[in-house]
């Protein structure tokens, strides 16, 4: 909506194995602070649908609240509640962050989640670096714990979804710039209690403003 504020509605529909979903999607988050040392952020999610898992309908419901807050110019601070209803998985997913800018082209960033109550089982810890340039930006990244599939979105497998399982993930991407649009391709590499994924996304983001700017 402005430099400091964005919201964001969807639709989306999934599909594995013989299992499907579809839900619809409201985004938001609010930005503020004087300086870089004080900038904080607010964010929220929420996914909510239906679908079958190739045997009964099931529900769909996931909850998302975040915020980051700036401790210096370079380090900053991430929280995130995580609200899981899917099926017969509950509970909630906690998860702190730090991030660390080491300067104006490597940022480093590490996480660790932990479910509390309901029967998620997970505990999981991951990092992350990103590398920027002007028009070219660069990330890679992995995860490992243990977590019931519907964690990591793999309801409806052959996998027994309640079952807490080894997780190994393994991430690459890269993003491009343009004046009107933002292009990002990243390859995923699960491993799930030994069922392993690859999943290949190509994601485009059309900057509205820009088209009006340029008339």
């Amino acid at each position: 909506m402005n430099a400091a504020s964005l919201i964001g509605v969807g639709a989306e529909y999934q599909a594995i194995a013989n299992a499907h979903w579809t839900f619809g999607s409201l985004t938001g988050a609010l930005t503020g602070g004087a300086t870089p040392s004080r900038r904080w952020s607010l964010s929220a999610d929420v996914h909510e649908g239906s679908g079958n898992n190739g045997v009964r309908p099931i529900n769909y419901s996931i909850v998302i609240a975040g915020f980051s807050h700036a401790l210096t110019e370079a380090l900053s601070l991430q929280l995130e509640e995580r609200r899981i209803d899917v099926d017969t998985a509950h509970g909630s997913l906690p998860k702190v962050g730090l991030s660390m800018l080491w300067n104006r082209q490597w940022l480093a960033s590490a996480s660790y989640a932990r479910s509390v109550g309901g029967n998620l089982g997970t505990d999981e810890g991951a990092v992350r670096i990103d590398y920027y340039r002007q028009t070219l930006n660069l990330l890679a990244g992995g995860a490992v714990g243990r977590a019931v599939p519907i964690v990591v979105g793999l309801q409806g497998t052959s996998l027994p979804q309640l079952s807490v399982l080894q997780i190994r993930e393994l991430f690459v991407g890269v993003a491009r710039g343009y004046s009107r649009a933002d292009w990002m391709l990243l390859a995923d590499y699960q491993d799930v209690g030994g069922t392993k994924r690859v999943t290949l996304s190509l994601n485009c983001t059309v900057h509205l403003r820009a088209f009006r700017q340029s008339r």
